[in-house]
């Protein structure tokens, strides 16, 4: 099995979520079915992006996960996304960043 960082498992068990750091410090999001031990693929997430905090559903059915700066093309900014397993649907449901004065805007 893989080393990885930040563990998240499905409430069943079946499924365990994790980041594996790369050599930048970038990390990608792994789920794993414990039951066969394969590595799902998650279409549209292993794309290079630097990915953080993975957290399966109880159902084991979705992923969420931050990313930082990998869409509009904002460094700062950490986007959150839900990813579903069984469609390959990744949805962007927000985003956090820092105004000039440090204020945290939610958009």
């Amino acid at each position: 099995m893989d080393r990885g960082d930040e563990p998240s498992i499905s409430s069943d068990g079946r499924y365990v979520a994790y980041q594996q750091r790369g050599g930048a410090g970038c990390g990608k999001a792994i789920v794993r079915d414990l039951r066969t031990d394969a590595k799902l693929p998650l279409p549209g997430v292993e794309t290079g992006a630097c990915i953080t905090d993975p957290q399966l559903s109880g159902d084991g059915h979705h992923l969420a996960f931050s990313s930082q700066g990998t869409a509009a093309g904002d460094p700062s900014a950490l986007y959150l996304y839900r990813f579903n397993i069984g469609s390959g649907s990744l949805v962007r449901l927000g985003a956090l960043a820092s105004d000039r004065s440090g204020r945290v805007q939610i958009f």
